[in-house]
């Protein structure tokens, strides 16, 4: 694994690259589009997913997921706000189902993961874990891409930070306005 302060380098690297490019993210990026563009952008057209399931995970809980797109496409993991919420079958449209593998997931205690609404066991680091649980699970070697939004882009730097190696690039949209120790790293480094 790569020191932190490596790891935060490329974490905001990836961030960096990402902010020149919308969310068709790869091979085939469009240009940057204006703030008025990019709201009016349509999502790609979601249809019914490829599979689903349920995943054990430590504690007591469930996390639910949801693959569209390709099964043989770049693995894209989308991670959603909070608190609370949980994933909708849209959030699949942020890629190009041509390209990409979206895995949709359900946070512990949020959306269709269960026990429904549960706080206990239920902080950063174990999310973390789910996240990589359900990435050995779906037999995914390296994340293409993992988009979060609102709290999703904290745990997306979270995963990133912990995971380095199984990611390629990070997506954040509707940045949280806290700063937190992740979201400072990632953005500033780690303090002398």
């Amino acid at each position: 694994m790569a020191p932190l302060s490596v790891a935060a380098g490329a974490v905001a690297a990836s961030c960096l690259a990402a902010a020149v490019s919308t969310l068709g993210v790869g091979p085939r990026a469009a240009p940057l589009l204006s703030a008025t563009e990019s709201l009016s952008r349509n999502l790609y057209a979601v249809g019914n997913p490829l599979s689903t399931g349920s995943l054990a995970v430590p504690d007591g809980y469930s996390v639910y997921w949801e693959e569209h797109g390709r099964r043989d496409g770049a693995p894209a993991l989308f991670l959603h706000g909070g608190p609370g919420a949980g994933c909708a079958r849209r959030h699949a449209g942020f890629f190009d189902p041509s390209h990409y593998r979206v895995i949709l997931h359900d946070q512990r205690g949020c959306g269709k993961s269960g026990p429904k609404g549960s706080t206990i066991a239920n902080e950063t680091p174990r999310l973390v874990a789910d996240i990589e649980a359900l990435r050995v699970h779906m037999g995914i070697e390296r994340w293409a891409c993992v988009l979060g939004g609102s709290w999703g882009t904290t745990l997306a730097l979270e995963y990133a930070l912990a995971h380095p190696d199984r990611v390629s690039s990070i997506v954040v949209r509707a940045v949280s306005h806290s700063l937190s120790h992740t979201a400072r790293l990632a953005v500033i480094g780690p303090r002398p």
